[in-house]
């Protein structure tokens, strides 16, 4: 892997298959993520919205008089903040605690995780909560994007589920959904702060999870994405919002891949745009996805960008400025100030980045799970930013003919 020697990352499997990977950092909290490979990509119509579900039901602590037994509460008990996040790709739960605690915390969080002790009671309380969530996100502008673009996919589901598939999923389907995904062998833990890994790799071979054998389960292939750029470009119930989404490089394009996350903190910066431009990051989820070792849907970054106005007028004006600032940049390039600007801007936050356990969990996590992770070098050197190659990459992906735009009516 090409990580500059102040900031190496090891990493090592163990016997049952799991992937450890640890970033030394000299600070008070040690930050966790375990990321189990499966999500809302490997649903059917019939139980979408199982994966979002069962991360609600591990993260919780059940009813009052059952908590102290749980390993949630037990966490709490030592300063430790859990939370966790379903996306396409995979189910994680993160942890946050004093390194005076975290191998307790770990173990507790692995308890957890790979023995659950929801009851049928939980289950029905907690598909009350998530029916109340896609209830609440039922006009969501993405939703109503990515269900257009991905039809007949996978990705075309809701990461939350439907209504109706959520309402029939009972203890017993979430039990056997449990068992076929939460296994070490498709499992990678990251570990960030004040450690080392060799005992990160001695808590884990003492924990729960410890004498699990390395067992690989067959697992239905994902079918090849096939994305339709002439959807329906009409977003209903949303007003005066529009969505310009730029496709971007293939994720093996380790260096034009960078460049286009680079450029979409262009969008940010509210001394050149207009404050009312609300900004999106690059969708991670259309990037390569890694699982179990396999490279699979191989597509590319994309940048979402929302303009958002009062009214439809407004909104028109708003158009027209984006675009105009589009072509001169693509025609002129960036002024030599606003490229110092932008790589000042960027090397500071960097600066103030890398020696945050939050910000390396989350670098670690997208680059595993989309497939940079040993070409990171790139990532971690804010000295090789080019402004040639900032405008090659610009020139190639950011113009009026290459993107996708939904409007509201």
């Amino acid at each position: 892997m090409d990580f500059p020697e102040k900031h190496k990352v090891t990493s090592c499997r163990l016997n049952n298959g799991m992937m450890l990977v640890v970033k030394h950092l000299p600070i008070a909290s040690v930050f966790i993520e375990v990321i189990i490979a499966g999500g809302s990509l490997r649903e059917s119509d019939k139980n979408n919205g199982i994966s979002h579900l069962l991360e609600h039901l591990i993260g919780e602590d059940g009813k009052i008089k059952e908590k102290e037994k749980r390993p949630q509460y037990k966490i709490e008990r030592f300063g430790g903040e859990m939370n966790g996040y379903t996306s396409e790709i995979d189910t994680s739960f993160s942890l946050e605690v004093h390194k005076k605690f975290w191998i307790r915390c770990l173990k507790l969080l692995l308890e957890c995780i790979f023995y659950p002790k929801f009851s049928h009671k939980d289950v029905l309380k907690e598909r009350a909560v998530v029916v109340d969530e896609i209830v609440d996100a039922d006009e969501n502008f993405y939703d109503q994007m990515t269900e257009r673009l991905f039809a007949n996919h996978p990705l075309s589901r809701p990461v939350l589920g439907k209504d109706i598939s959520v309402q029939h999923i009972g203890l017993k389907r979430l039990m056997s959904w449990h068992k076929k995904f939460f296994l070490p062998s498709r499992t990678i833990l990251i570990v960030v702060g004040d450690v080392d890994i060799k005992d990160v790799k001695r808590t884990v071979e003492a924990s729960v999870v410890g004498a699990f054998e390395d067992k690989k389960i067959e697992i239905e292939k994902i079918p090849p994405l096939t994305i339709n750029y002439n959807a329906d470009p009409k977003i209903k119930n949303i007003q005066n919002q529009t969505l310009i989404m730029f496709q971007g490089p293939p994720i093996y394009h380790y260096e034009d891949s960078f460049y286009f996350k680079l450029i979409s903190t262009f969008f940010d910066d509210t001394s050149i745009f207009s404050p009312v431009w609300n900004i999106s990051r690059p969708l991670g989820l259309y990037n390569a996805m890694r699982i179990d070792d396999e490279l699979i849907l191989p597509v590319c970054n994309f940048i979402e960008i929302y303009l958002t106005t009062s009214t439809k007028k407004l909104l028109k004006k708003l158009e027209e400025r984006f675009w105009a600032w589009i072509r001169r940049v693509g025609k002129d390039g960036l002024s030599e100030a606003l490229f110092l600007r932008i790589k000042r801007l960027y090397t500071m936050k960097f600066e103030r980045d890398v020696m945050s356990g939050e910000w390396w969990i989350n670098l670690l996590s997208d680059a595993i799970s989309y497939g940079y992770f040993h070409k990171m070098d790139i990532y971690l050197d804010p000295n090789m930013v080019s402004k040639e190659k900032i405008e090659d990459v610009f020139r190639k992906y950011i113009s009026e003919d290459k993107c996708v735009i939904f409007r509201s009516v």
